[in-house]
């Protein structure tokens, strides 16, 4: 935890004091470190993988979004960085009724880092982004989900 104070000097002789508290999960976090004792869900597994500074506080610009560009399925989604043994992979089917044994990875040549995202304030976690993409050609319906696991 950081605390820190901000009050005016000569260069700014009418700056009202600002005090911060700040909470930073350095790199190499894990997901039970970043709950800082709230209990685990799913969801908030997510916020944690998509990079939310808190569980339960997901920036909604952070959430896994789905286009169609140029005759292929887009999945664009972000990853929380310097996590320490998480795996996230992209997994495609062409029927939801079956189970999730039955999804495969997506090729790696299909999935592309489209960019990194800095932390905009010290409290959030810096992010990359990434799109995956499957081809829409032909009659086959075709879904894309992502499946992220962490070892401590």
């Amino acid at each position: 935890m950081i605390t820190a104070h901000q009050t005016g000097n000569e260069d700014y002789n009418a700056a009202p004091e600002v005090c911060q508290t700040l909470s930073v999960a350095p790199a190499g976090t894990t997901y039970f470190s970043w709950l800082n004792g709230v209990a685990p869900s799913d969801a908030y597994f997510w916020d944690y993988v998509y990079g939310a500074v808190a569980p339960g506080a997901l920036d909604p610009s952070l959430r896994p979004t789905v286009s169609l560009e140029g005759g292929y399925l887009v999945l664009t989604y972000y990853l929380r960085e310097g996590v320490a043994g998480l795996n996230v992979k992209v997994k495609t089917c062409s029927d939801l009724a079956l189970s999730s044994n039955d999804w495969s990875d997506i090729d790696a040549k299909d999935i592309v880092k489209a960019g990194d995202i800095e932390a905009p304030t010290p409290t959030q976690a810096s992010v990359q982004k990434w799109k995956a993409s499957l081809s829409t050609s032909g009659d086959t319906q075709q879904f894309m989900r992502l499946e992220a696991t962490e070892t401590p």
